[in-house]
């Protein structure tokens, strides 16, 4: 008979599932906003391609940037009446004592999946990671760190340029003073881990902090990478966004 899933674990998958569509949408409009700042600014043929049609390139780019952080702030907020948040996630898998990440709980969801599961589950089963207290300890300073970086510097945008709309131009202009790209694609990086990470665990038992990262590289080098198969899904998000960007530029 296969197992029913757990209320614990179907709390967690939502909260995953939820976690992980906003992660995917914050990446593909961070990366949409890189590729066409990017490729306009090396391309002078594309540039006035683009300025044909400016105001629809702004739209797109207004756009993708309140999605953006919409999405981020949502992913940050500590409001109870938030349905699926950062701490959500992270509260939902430590539940009971993260018993949802145990050998037994994951041997019934490889039978939920597999109709031979028990010709192989007994060695798969040797070669799993089970979280500790001291890894949802380290998971939550990281977190802390990144939270302060996202409320001193962008979730002010949040809040007064896109959710409320109270900053005037001067105000608006002088709050993006204060960001950095860089530091912006970092917080995407972590929350991109966290679900990955968390995903791999729950259904595969692999240790997080051992999974392969993905090489920093340029809206160029990424626009012409291979396909992998093994990539990462936050990798093949990165890349899709970039590549249709480009699609739709020359196309324009």
């Amino acid at each position: 008979m296969t197992p029913a899933t757990d209320p614990d674990e179907a709390e967690f998958e939502a909260q995953l599932s939820a976690f992980q569509a906003d992660v995917a949408t914050v990446t593909r409009g961070f990366y949409t906003m890189a590729a066409i700042n990017h490729l306009a600014s090396q391309d002078a043929a594309l540039l006035a391609k683009l300025n044909h049609a400016p105001d629809f390139w702004n739209l797109v780019q207004a756009a993708s940037q309140t999605t953006l952080f919409i999405a981020l702030g949502r992913i940050f907020d500590q409001n109870s009446d938030v349905r699926f948040t950062l701490d959500k996630l992270i509260g939902a898998a430590q539940k009971n004592g993260r018993a949802i990440f145990a050998a037994d709980r994951l041997a019934d969801r490889k039978r939920r999946e597999s109709t031979n599961a028990d010709a192989w589950l007994g060695d798969y089963l040797k070669g799993i990671y089970v979280p500790t207290p001291d890894d949802f300890r380290a998971l939550r300073k990281v977190r802390d760190r990144y939270r302060q970086r996202f409320t001193a510097t962008y979730r002010p945008i949040r809040h007064e340029v896109y959710a409320h709309g109270i900053a005037t131009r001067a105000e608006a202009v002088e709050l993006f003073a204060e960001t950095r790209l860089v530091e912006l694609q970092r917080i995407i990086r972590f929350l991109q881990l966290v679900g990955d990470g968390l995903w791999n665990l729950y259904h595969n038992g692999r240790n997080p902090m051992l999974r392969r990262r993905f090489p920093p590289w340029t809206i160029e080098e990424l626009a012409h990478s291979p396909d992998q198969q093994d990539g990462t899904s936050d990798q093949r998000i990165i890349v899709e966004a970039i590549r249709t960007v480009m699609e739709q530029l020359r196309r324009a």
